[in-house]
Formats: C-alpha cells, structure tokens, sequence
C-alpha cells in the first residue's frame, strides 16, 4: 500500500481557489437590497435589509479571504511534495 500526491493537480486547486477568491472578492453582494429601504420607508424591512447587507458583504469578504489561504496552502503543499520528491529520487540514484 502507499500513496501518491499529483503535484500538478494540487497547483491547478490552487490557482482555482485563487482564482474563485480574486472574482468572489469583486463581488457586492450587499449593494443588490440598497434599494429595499428606501422602497419600503416606515417598516423594519429597511433594517432588517441593512443588517442582511452588512452580513453578506462580510461574509463574502471572509470567504474570499478564506479561499485565498487555501489556495497558499495548497501551492505550499505542492512545494513541499515536489521538494521532497526531488530529494527522494536524489537519494535513490545510486541505489541499484
């Protein structure tokens, strides 16, 4: 039994979640109810509208924020495995 690590597909999950958290960084999601207020004026639905917006955009910026890590991490882990990788073959050479 043993394991085997595609290094290639960990830089494309990279590049793909940092791909995701740059376009969902840009995204403004709480602008789409800035009108729900105005267009019901003297009812909670104006705050109620305003908190959603405030969570929303805080939750997309914390998710962006969040994929951008993973995607780090998962380029620090390729590296890591081409390294060692590299260093397992190197000691094998004159073995055999």
């Amino acid at each position: 039994m043993g394991y085997e690590v595609v290094i290639d597909s960990l830089r494309k999950a990279s590049a793909a979640a940092g791909d995701a958290a740059s376009q969902s960084g840009k995204v403004e999601l709480g602008a789409s109810i800035d009108d729900v207020g105005p267009a019901m004026p003297g009812g909670r639905s104006g705050a109620a509208a305003a908190s959603l917006a405030t969570a929303w955009t805080s939750l997309v910026k914390s998710w962006s924020s969040d994929a951008a890590a993973y995607g780090g991490n998962l380029s620090t882990a390729a590296e890591h495995y081409a390294t060692n990788e590299e260093a397992a073959k190197a000691d094998f050479q004159g073995v055999g």
